[in-house]
This record gives structure tokens, sequence and C-alpha cells, in this order.
């Protein structure tokens, strides 16, 4: 982001459950029409109408749910890592379920012991390269995230969700 912050105002919003984010305790609040419709409101709050979306993963399919429900807040999207999600029954199915085992999971363990679970998995192989320093600072942030809001993400807003 800090590449696009000389040309533009960047403003980077947690997802709920997230980081710096509020931790509710009900499911339903982590519903994706939810999280997008936040986004839109705070961007409205901070006097914009439109905005560029950018997200990967979880982020990237929030930025399309934006796209979806709100096509007149969006002036682009850069989306990476997204799907926006499974065209059949049985796969979605077997993803929630996924998704269940590994909130379930967040909510027994330690979060540091899911956050070196998480970065193990293949999805951040892409990391492996960067230095020692900048994967401490993600791993620092990771760990800012509530285990319940974590959890809840998943249910409400993972990718079979």
């Amino acid at each position: 982001m800090e590449l696009l912050a000389p040309h533009c105002e960047v403003i980077e919003i947690d997802i709920v459950g997230h980081v710096q984010s509020d931790a509710p305790t009900e499911v339903d609040r982590y519903r994706m029409d939810r999280c997008s419709d936040d986004r839109v409101s705070v961007i409205a709050a901070l006097g914009h109408e439109r905005a560029s979306w950018i997200g990967y993963s979880m982020g990237a399919r929030t930025a399309l749910q934006i796209a979806v429900r709100h096509p007149r807040a969006v002036d682009a999207l850069v989306l990476e890592g997204v799907t926006s999600g499974f065209p059949d029954a049985a796969e979605s199915a077997v993803m929630v379920k996924s998704d269940e085992r590994l909130a379930e999971r967040i909510r027994e363990e330690r979060l540091e012991a899911f956050v070196d679970f998480w970065q193990s998995i293949g999805l951040w192989d892409t990391q492996a390269s960067m230095p020692k320093e900048k994967l401490a600072v993600l791993r620092e942030q990771r760990l800012q995230s509530d285990p319940v809001g974590l959890a809840n993400c998943l249910q409400g807003m993972g990718t079979g969700a």
C-alpha cells in the first residue's frame, strides 16, 4: 500500500474479527453482506462515494461482494486469490464443514498455535522468500486478532459460506 500512498488516499479497514476490529460473539455479524455493507459505510463516513477496492483472499471476496451489492461504490477492483464461491452445493458443503472444523480448532487452541498452523499452509508459500523481519511483523499482526472473531469470521465469511 505504501506504493499507492503518494498518489491517492489509502484507507485500510480490518475485516471484522481481525487485528484491531471488533470481534462480536454473534456469527451473523460476520456474514459477507454485513461486512461489505460496513466497508461501504466506512468509506461514505470518510466522505467518499466511490473507492478502488484491493483485496487478497477473504479481503478480495469482500471487495467482490461490494461490487455486487454496491456497484456505485466501486471505481476499480484489484483482487488476488479470490473465488466467488462454489457453484456446486456439495463442494460448498464440504468447505463449510472444513471451515467449521478450523473455527473449532481456533476456539480450542491457543492463538499462537493456530497462527503457527495457519502460516504453515500452502496459502502462504509465496511468503517464504520474504525477509525474516517482515515475516515477524506479519505474525505479530495475526496474533493481534481475537480468536472468537477469527472463528466466527470463518463461519460467517469462509469460502463455503
